[in-house]
């Protein structure tokens, strides 16, 4: 539960690609021009615009997305991306060890999350597409993308991770500033880990999953501005559809309402607009709006900054590692007061 994204690792995975001139040989276009985009290229060429993408699943995750991709277009949901098929047919083709494939490039622009007509028009397509997920029959649902029925598992695992740092921490006889600022950070993060399972419903979560596994719908899995493109016509497109996964729509929702919250002081009445957007095309169960609060409350941040500066290390770095706790460690009393808001209304 939780997808996440990297910046860093964005740019680490691009350093990897090959661009040379057999991968352009067999793209069949004549490259215009090379440019950066997220964790991909965008390539302007004879024959227009695409995304060039490097694989980084395994084929087996990667039919999971190109059916689920399908499986949306067929049900009548056009704005998603389109795998560029090549001159034999192939999607994919091998370059080194590598493999890569490329969809087309809509032209648009990133919604704003202070501009409410963006939110709202992303809280409603984000219910149409769950909407036109059911149904989904894959080949094969690969286990790690398969999330149901695991949630209050993950959220305990990762509760224990934090926990298991905070007390190393502690133990060291010469602290420094750093761990003394983690300490502080997550031992308010704690609590609300642990106040966070505890409104967790368990017969709310059980009949949820029950009747996820009858209508057989998925997620996006990680919805927000940096994965829709608001084209020059009107229209909302997904950008890609890298993450999704089985799992209970309220993770969208709840991952969506959060990704505004934390840019707009964690205002109720922004959550309370997300909310009702989203249900005016796709209406929420009770048990659902119960798990919202959990969700919300959940200190994923802390949980990610705890994986990225102690247990994984990668490309650890001291001074960020302080600066995201200082800018995420402002959330928690905001994020709170809006938890009892929520509370009291819904």
């Amino acid at each position: 539960m939780f997808a996440h994204s990297d910046r860093q690792w964005e740019r680490d995975f691009l350093a990897g690609y090959s661009l040379d001139a057999r991968l352009f040989e067999r793209l069949g276009h004549r490259i215009k021009q090379i440019i950066p985009a997220k964790a991909n290229f965008k390539l302007i060429t004879d024959k227009g615009f695409f995304y060039l993408k490097k694989l980084r699943f395994t084929m087996e995750e990667m039919n999971f997305i190109i059916e689920a991709a399908d499986h949306l277009q067929n049900s009548g949901f056009a704005e998603v991306f389109n795998i560029v098929k090549q001159a034999d047919g192939e999607v994919f083709f091998n370059i080194d060890d590598d493999k890569y494939y490329m969809t087309e490039w809509v032209d648009g622009r990133e919604g704003d999350y202070a501009n409410l007509v963006d939110v709202g028009r992303a809280a409603e397509f984000l219910a149409g597409l769950h909407e036109l997920s059911k149904g989904f029959a894959p080949s094969s649902c690969p286990s790690k993308r398969n999330y149901l029925g695991r949630w209050k598992g993950s959220l305990t695992e990762k509760l224990g991770e934090i926990k298991e740092v905070n007390a190393t921490i502690q133990k060291k006889p010469d602290k420094t500033y750093f761990d003394e600022m983690y300490l502080s950070y997550s031992t308010l993060g704690i609590a609300d880990a642990e106040e966070a399972i505890c409104l967790f419903d368990d017969e709310a979560y059980t009949r949820l999953v029950e009747a996820a596994h009858q209508e057989k719908g998925f997620i996006h899995h990680d919805f927000g501005f940096h994965s829709l493109v608001n084209s020059f016509d009107g229209r909302l497109f997904i950008s890609d559809f890298d993450f999704c996964a089985v799992d209970l729509r309220i993770h969208d929702l709840g991952s969506f309402i959060i990704k505004n919250l934390k840019r707009c002081e964690w205002e109720i009445d922004r959550a309370l607009y997300i909310i009702d957007k989203y249900n005016s095309i796709s209406p929420l169960k009770k048990d659902e709006l119960k798990l919202l609060k959990p969700f919300i409350l959940f200190p994923q941040d802390l949980w990610q900054l705890t994986r990225q500066c102690f247990i994984e290390k990668a490309g650890f770095d001291e001074e960020d590692c302080i600066d995201k706790m200082s800018r995420k460690s402002e959330h928690i009393d905001a994020k709170k007061k809006l938890i009892n808001q929520l509370s009291s209304i819904l």
